[in-house]
């Protein structure tokens, strides 16, 4: 699991949902939200920053009620991706029941960045998770769901999910935005694991450990990313000595690959996968993911 050290150190703000109470943001605001807004209702709360956050995810969306696309959904007798499921996951996550954070361990919110279920854009019907990010120079944005990973000892990380990226990075000096990332925290906050990254030129994987001495990361290699919907899948082989491996495929053809690598970080207090967008730079980017897998072992 990988370097976030000095980018993502900053960043979490987590609602727990099973209680606890959201923390306060890196800029001084609330974590959390107040409700769950779904993209395409007039009942979804925010103020003027996350208003202007979703003006451009929202633009193409049509009023409804909120319930009635699930309504219509389990009204036709279809079988949910999550549902339809040979075996069980440690999460799977479809976002089709009209709960937005359901099955997940909170939100993880910063800035003005936001996520809601999205009615009009999906993989699997009737609902996606749309997450999106402002352009709010010198502001760190995040709009990203949190999973914490077992605090007993894995060996191997699977993830996979559909996704749909909506970026504004031009230039190199737009920065990048972050869709997923796994996180080794250490008892002394320090950030490590696996960081999926974009930015103009296509997508990278970075990874560290502790014995990495927190480095900026050992960066995979650059990939283009596929238009439209495409599939993302990733394996970790998580190690303390040089065994580990990283394998990432996209549409299940394989972008990368790497092997003889160290991927645990000693100690570490928890971890956790962050997915949905996170910006550190204050660009804009949104994307839509929908039937997400995770399983540990």
């Amino acid at each position: 699991m990988v370097a976030v050290g000095l980018t993502l150190a900053a960043c979490e703000v987590l609602t727990d949902l099973g209680g606890l109470t959201g923390g306060v943001a890196p800029d001084g605001g609330e974590g959390g939200v107040d409700a769950m807004p779904v993209m395409g209702t007039t009942d979804a709360k925010g103020d003027q920053a996350a208003e202007a956050n979703a003006d451009a995810a929202v633009d193409a969306r049509v009023e409804a009620g909120t319930d009635a696309p699930f309504d219509a959904a389990k009204d036709s007798g279809t079988v949910s991706f999550c549902m339809g499921q040979p075996t069980t996951h440690y999460l799977c996550a479809d976002f089709d029941e009209g709960a937005l954070t359901a099955g997940w361990t909170g939100m993880d919110l910063a800035g003005a960045g936001a996520v809601a279920l999205d009615t009009l854009a999906w993989k699997s019907p009737p609902a996606s998770l749309a997450s999106t990010v402002p352009t709010a120079s010198g502001t760190t944005n995040s709009a990203r769901l949190a999973m914490d990973l077992p605090s007993t000892p894995f060996t191997t990380v699977h993830l996979e999910f559909d996704v749909d990226l909506k970026l504004a990075l031009s230039t190199p000096a737009d920065g990048e935005d972050e869709p997923f990332a796994i996180h080794q925290v250490t008892t002394d906050n320090a950030y490590y694991g696996v960081v999926f990254r974009v930015n103009s030129l296509g997508a990278y994987v970075t990874y560290t450990a502790r014995t990495d001495a927190g480095g900026p990361g050992t960066t995979l290699s650059s990939l283009a990313l596929p238009s439209g919907w495409f599939h993302v899948t990733l394996d970790e082989v998580v190690a303390p000595g040089p065994t580990g491996s990283i394998t990432v495929k996209f549409n299940n053809q394989t972008a990368i690959q790497v092997s003889g690598i160290v991927t645990l970080t000693a100690s570490y207090a928890r971890s956790y996968i962050d997915f949905g967008m996170y910006d550190l730079q204050g660009k804009a980017g949104s994307a839509n993911f929908d039937n997400v897998i995770i399983d540990v072992n």
